[in-house]
């Protein structure tokens, strides 16, 4: 699930006031795509840890992509 417009509202916030964001609970591309088009500094998520040789390497992949620009 993406998360909402509030969420993306307190990314922007604090990347104007110049505050690193970090995102927890961060387990699927989706996610991983939606943080990058914000500008997230880090993310996490159990499950690149616990599945690390299957998730890891489709995480950094989608890291690695161009980022679609967004409209918020």
């Amino acid at each position: 699930m993406e998360a909402g417009p509030h969420a993306a509202a307190l990314v922007r916030e604090a990347k104007w006031r110049r505050k690193w964001v970090h995102v927890g609970r961060v387990n699927t591309l989706r996610r991983i795509a939606w943080c990058k088009a914000l500008g997230v500094d880090s993310i996490d998520g159990s499950g690149f840890a616990r599945f690390t040789r299957a998730r890891l390497p489709m995480g950094m992949a989608t890291l690695a992509a161009p980022t679609q620009e967004t409209l918020l």
